[in-house]
């Protein structure tokens, strides 16, 4: 096995990172089962309008489409109906647990 000698600071700063980060994620962690957690059950807190426009104002623009082909200029477009329907839209899938299926 090769020995390398680090002298610069920015390889001895990646080589202890990737050290680190190799252990980090190899190392098998024990599990005693004596963490618990309760279950608890309340009605959903609904989402708010003033919180979907929040989102949407401060969202970064001019990212891609993702999967939907929807960007964010597009909801803005229309601001008042696009809020009105993702505050809908949000919380059904609150309410329900899931996302509704494509009709």
């Amino acid at each position: 096995m090769q020995m390398e000698v680090l002298v610069e600071n920015d390889q001895v700063k990646e080589e202890h990172w990737r050290k680190y980060m190799e252990r980090l994620l190899n190392e098998e962690n024990t599990w005693d089962d004596a963490t618990t957690c309760e279950n608890v059950e309340r009605p959903c807190e609904l989402i708010r309008r003033d919180e979907i426009l929040k989102a949407l104002r401060t969202t970064k623009k001019g990212k891609a489409a993702g999967p939907t082909d929807i960007v964010l200029e597009m909801f803005m477009a229309d601001e008042d109906c696009s809020v009105d329907w993702l505050t809908s839209l949000s919380n059904l899938i609150v309410a329900q647990g899931r996302i509704p299926l494509e009709e």
